[in-house]
């Protein structure tokens, strides 16, 4: 919701295995949320990559990386790997 709600950019996002044909496996975060925060599912909202795409173009280049894959902001415009 920092996303949606607080007009935040894409700070990190990681890719897991989908859960079925309509998941894309992709979770984004402003990426300082802390575990209490992401435990309230008030603070969560499921939505289409193309939706997420309409607050921050700037994922659209690593929406094709596998499963597995954990990216971090490291510019305006770019991602890096996650090392942690």
């Amino acid at each position: 919701k920092k996303i949606t709600n607080e007009g935040r950019k894409v700070g990190y996002m990681c890719r897991e295995e989908a859960l079925n044909e309509n998941d894309s496996g992709w979770s984004f975060f402003a990426g300082d949320e802390d575990d209490e925060y992401i435990k309230d599912y008030n603070n969560i909202a499921i939505m289409s990559v193309h939706s997420v795409l309409q607050y921050d173009r700037t994922v659209m280049k690593y929406i094709t990386c596998p499963e597995g894959t954990s990216l971090v902001r490291v510019s305006e415009d770019e991602f890096a790997p996650d090392e942690d």
